[in-house]
């Protein structure tokens, strides 16, 4: 069965669509993957570019408000917020709540800092999805 995770964010407009993305090319077939804002904005065309750029599906990346969640439960709930960020994640303790810390790439000019959110998300991910793969071996023991 596919572990779910809800990828949570402010205007789920960069940060979380493109961990949402990236997710679902790395491992789509272990993860069922969401995205989601607690002020959903239009997804940035710049983060767009970036995932199109990084060889990574854009398809089926659109704002949802973290509200279409309120019945869903997630195996792990990663919120995306900066550190300097007023946002809360309104999901209870019931989930697996993870914090990683990303400057918003929209608060800067240019493709750069979108690139380099996605890279370093990326590498996040490469992580997450290691400790995964050891948690599961482990389980199965």
């Amino acid at each position: 069965m596919k572990k779910s995770v809800l990828f949570l964010c402010k205007g789920n407009s960069a940060r979380s669509q493109m961990a949402e993305a990236l997710l679902r090319h790395h491992a789509g077939d272990k993860f069922a993957v969401f995205s989601a804002g607690t002020h959903p904005e239009p997804v940035d065309t710049r983060a767009l570019i970036a995932l199109n750029n990084f060889g990574v599906s854009i398809e089926n990346l659109h704002p949802k408000c973290v509200t279409a969640f309120d019945d869903t439960a997630f195996d792990f709930v990663i919120a995306l917020y900066d550190k300097s960020s007023k946002n809360h994640n309104p999901f209870t303790a019931e989930h697996e709540q993870i914090a990683w810390h990303f400057e918003d790439p929209k608060r800067r000019h240019g493709m750069q800092p979108f690139e380099a959110t996605l890279k370093e998300i990326n590498e996040r991910l490469k992580m997450f999805l290691l400790i995964q793969a050891k948690t599961e071996r482990k389980n199965d023991q």
